[in-house]
């Protein structure tokens, strides 16, 4: 049970604004962020649907399979060539996203 709890309060203490770089590189909640990342199962979501601030992200051929992006900014973000099966995006702002080819 401590370990549960250990593991709950992580989450809901775990920031999920990313601090990318010029060209929409970087890291958020440990997970790379950028070209051919592998987001696979990811969770870049917290228990409120806020998400990730993806803000001009580029995840140009990126694997977004099964990631939790509810409620994450993905305005302006490249996901051209990026695969999405079965992506959370529930609330997700999208607006602006650059989207040729996502499979």
């Amino acid at each position: 049970m401590k370990k549960l709890l250990l593991i709950f309060s992580l989450l809901l203490s775990t920031s999920l604004y990313a601090q990318l770089d010029s060209i929409g590189r970087g890291y958020v909640n440990g997970y790379y962020i950028g070209p051919g990342a592998n987001l696979d199962g990811a969770f870049l979501s917290n228990t409120d649907l806020d998400g990730a601030d993806l803000t001009g992200a580029t995840l140009t051929g990126a694997y977004l399979n099964y990631t939790f992006l509810s409620g994450a900014n993905l305005d302006g973000a490249d996901l051209t060539g990026a695969t999405l099966t079965g992506a959370y995006l529930d609330g997700a702002d999208l607006s602006g996203v650059t989207s040729g080819n996502i499979t």
